[in-house]
């Protein structure tokens, strides 16, 4: 999978499991277990193999909660022929 996006400020992008997403939320003081991270971007571009078969989270931050707009674009590789 590759996951694209830009932002019109500084935002921070982290991918992770579903199942570790939910477990830091609940902790609120414990790190997270990260697949990927950029932080301070205004435009990102990853690709990502997924390890085994899951639901994983993208997580974005943005420090400044204005009405700024993050545009996201997911996009799936083609099946292989």
């Amino acid at each position: 999978m590759t996951v694209s996006g830009c932002a019109s400020e500084l935002i921070s992008i982290w991918l992770c499991t579903d199942t570790e997403y939910d477990r830091w939320l609940d902790s609120q003081n414990e790190e997270i277990e990260l697949i990927q991270q950029m932080n301070d971007v205004e435009s990102f571009e990853f690709s990502f193999q997924a390890p085994q078969r899951d639901v994983y989270a993208i997580v974005i931050e943005n420090p400044n909660p204005s009405s700024d707009e993050v545009l996201i674009c997911i996009q799936r590789p083609l099946p292989q022929k």
